[in-house]
């Protein structure tokens, strides 16, 4: 962000299953080189949204075609966010502050990935098993040391 004072940085930890970034009066984005699924692709909040689009929120989740991942994206405060589907791209709207976390809740979504799939494709999707922890364990993380550049 071109804002005045406008910062973001990841606390990086070792073995975390989340991606973290903090962010002050800068603009929150997720992007992707895949694509969103065209049928299942986006929710906000639990509910499904068209895209191109805007939603509010603070719970997203992102289905990617092609390694058939869910990523689930939590936000400290909602967010209006615009998405694409080529590209898979979340962006605020507006400048932001407050932490946002991001991890992979399903890596066999539609059972369509031969990589990530327990079986080869078509296999049956499989349930995800991490996502209860994930969601009750999003609001703390740790921060050790930080890194400037």
């Amino acid at each position: 962000s071109k804002e005045a004072g406008a910062w973001a940085k990841a606390p990086l930890v070792r073995g975390s299953p989340y991606l973290t970034m903090e962010y002050h009066n800068a603009i929150f984005e997720f992007d992707s080189k895949q694509v969103l699924d065209p049928q299942h692709g986006f929710k906000a909040d639990g509910k499904e949204v068209k895209c191109p689009g805007e939603a509010e929120g603070s719970k997203f989740e992102v289905v990617l075609v092609q390694s058939d991942a869910t990523w689930t994206i939590w936000s400290s405060h909602k967010l209006k966010v615009g998405c694409m589907t080529e590209g898979a791209v979340l962006r605020a709207k507006e400048p932001f502050t407050g932490v946002v976390r991001a991890a992979i809740t399903n890596n066999c979504t539609f059972g369509r990935s031969a990589f990530h799939c327990a079986r080869k494709p078509p296999a049956d999707p499989e349930p995800p098993l991490h996502e209860k922890a994930l969601n009750d364990h999003v609001l703390t993380y740790p921060v050790g040391a930080s890194v400037d550049m």
